[in-house]
């Protein structure tokens, strides 16, 4: 968000897992009331395990499988 607050002008996207969202949920309302509009993309991995590839002492792939049927209902109507 504070990237977005930086340069409104620029789309900005964050990407997170799934551990890391449990942490900063609660930031998507305050986006919400504050008119941040951000695109986040979750990592579910179900694992909670990412930080194995900061670790990994050498270049790693995180390989995020999508469906392009998936679409989530929207959180709010606002």
């Amino acid at each position: 968000m504070g990237a977005k607050c930086a340069a409104p002008d620029r789309p900005v996207i964050c990407f997170i897992g799934d551990a890391g969202m449990w942490y900063h949920l609660s930031e998507l309302d305050t986006a919400l009331v504050r008119g941040i509009n951000t695109v986040t993309v979750v990592n579910n991995n179900v694992a909670l395990n990412q930080e194995q590839a900061l670790n990994a002492g050498k270049p790693a792939v995180i390989d995020v499988k999508t469906d392009s049927e998936g679409i989530a209902p929207a959180a709010w109507n606002g």
